[in-house]
């Protein structure tokens, strides 16, 4: 008999438990961030040259693989990818959600303004 009595109470607070964790939860719920269509991709942007009757091989060496060693110094930057073809090319660079992109966007400028400067006067400083 007093194992039935024990086993009823425990049965007992256990559901008066749940019934607080479910109202708590209930109480909690519209506190929640929910997007009704959630976005499914990172923020970016795409830094596309050309250089007209340059095979892609010199593409890729002298200007792409440079450029995504720049790029990839960037703060918040999660992935970069490029394409070269000829007379063209493209990098893609992603980040991470709470990159400002503005800042991000001035800092990819300031480093194609260095490499660009480098390339053809020997100097990276803009003064």
């Amino acid at each position: 008999m007093a194992f039935s009595l024990k086993h009823q109470s425990s049965s007992f607070s256990i559901l008066i438990i749940f019934i607080l964790l479910m109202i708590v939860g209930a109480s909690l719920l519209p506190l929640l961030n929910v997007q009704l269509t959630p976005s499914r991709s990172l923020p970016g942007m795409s830094v596309s040259y050309r250089w007209l009757d340059a095979s892609a091989r010199v593409i890729e060496q002298e200007v792409t693989a440079k450029l995504e060693g720049l790029f990839s110094s960037v703060k918040g930057i999660k992935g970069v990818s490029s394409v070269s073809s000829k007379g063209s090319g493209r990098i893609n660079l992603s980040f991470k959600k709470t990159v400002n992109m503005d800042a991000a966007r001035f800092e990819v400028a300031s480093l194609i303004q260095r490499a660009y400067l480098q390339r053809f006067t020997g100097t990276g400083l803009v003064s």
